[in-house]
């Protein structure tokens, strides 16, 4: 039997990879798959997810990371997927998709107020932290 699966999304400087991290270590076998890893991984050529030309490559991550966390799922992990997944999104993860046993999915919205998240989203130093305030404000 296939294990859940968990969405923990919200806009930048929420709490989402805290929450996940924390979140996770409370099962027995869990894994905590960061969203912004697999847009890094695209070497050349990538778009800044948050711009509209950007859609081709969103869905093309989307179903990525999808496979990868039902991968986990299948193989009895319960699965954190921490990122920015708007309800847009969501259509990766339902039950028409080609997938022998869908995992149970949970969806959780983190909700800080706006200008916490901003001070929060700025306060990154990581080098490829996103801190501009006018897409942080967007999302």
């Amino acid at each position: 039997m296939s294990a859940d699966a968990l969405i923990l999304t919200g806009p930048p400087g929420a709490g989402k990879t805290t929450t996940a991290r924390a979140l996770a270590r409370t099962y027995p076998r869990c894994v905590h798959l960061r969203t912004d890893d697999f847009w890094h991984c695209i070497a050349s050529g990538a778009i800044p997810p948050y711009l509209p030309e950007a859609d081709e490559q969103n869905q093309t991550v989307m179903r990525v990371i999808r496979q990868a966390a039902f991968g986990y799922t299948a193989g009895g992990f319960t699965t954190v997927i921490d990122g920015i997944i708007g309800p847009w999104m969501l259509e990766h993860f339902d039950a028409s998709n080609d997938v022998a046993e869908l995992p149970r999915l949970h969806y959780v919205v983190l909700r800080p107020d706006r200008e916490e998240a901003l001070r929060r989203a700025q306060a990154r130093t990581a080098a490829d932290a996103l801190v501009d305030e006018a897409p942080i404000r967007s999302m």
